[in-house]
């Protein structure tokens, strides 16, 4: 990758220390959309850099986060919670998770949804990228619900927030691919 990047410049590898390389790297590597620093990865028993895309960092951040939260629990006879947690990467950079919360009635609210929330509850309201883990520890669609919570809240830009269908496959769409036609977009 090093020698992609510095090919597509247009500078020979071989001018360049590897110190000087990994700095140029930092520069060019910049988000796009979202105002995100991402730092280059470095893997503790080499010391080499890990040549990971930013995409796949932000999608492992998210996916962590909503790990990090998944804890699959009987909270009553009629309740229980936990089972899918999402994870959602704001404009400014910030994720935000949630839990699915599963009652015996219609009440109950998704993952994603509860990660919403909790995002429009700390002032936020632009998404970049979902992401929701089931519990089999899979990623997953949106559910219909999702879908339109999403479309409402964004609905100028509702089309390009990214959705992680399989991470292991490292397959996302965008949610104007799943709603081509919604309708109210």
């Amino acid at each position: 990758m090093q020698k992609n990047v510095l090919q597509a410049i247009n500078i020979n590898a071989s001018l360049i220390s590897g110190r000087e390389i990994l700095k140029l790297m930092a520069i060019l590597w910049k988000p796009q959309g979202c105002s995100i620093d991402v730092p280059l990865m470095r893997e503790k028993r080499t010391g080499h850099v890990n040549l990971m895309t930013k995409d796949n960092w932000l999608w492992r951040k998210l996916y962590d986060a909503a790990r990090s939260v998944q804890n699959s629990r009987k909270i009553s006879d009629y309740v229980e919670a936990g089972g899918v947690a999402a994870a959602i990467l704001s404009s400014s950079g910030r994720i935000y998770t949630g839990v699915c919360v599963d009652t015996c009635l219609i009440h109950g609210i998704c993952a994603e949804r509860n990660a919403i929330f909790n995002m429009l509850t700390n002032g936020e309201q632009e998404i970049c990228k979902v992401l929701a883990v089931m519990p089999n520890g899979k990623t997953g669609a949106p559910c219909g619900a999702c879908r339109e919570l999403r479309v409402q809240l964004i609905l100028a830009a509702y089309k390009d927030i990214e959705i992680m269908l399989d991470y292991e496959q490292e397959k996302a769409v965008t949610l104007g691919e799943l709603t081509p036609e919604w309708w109210i977009g």
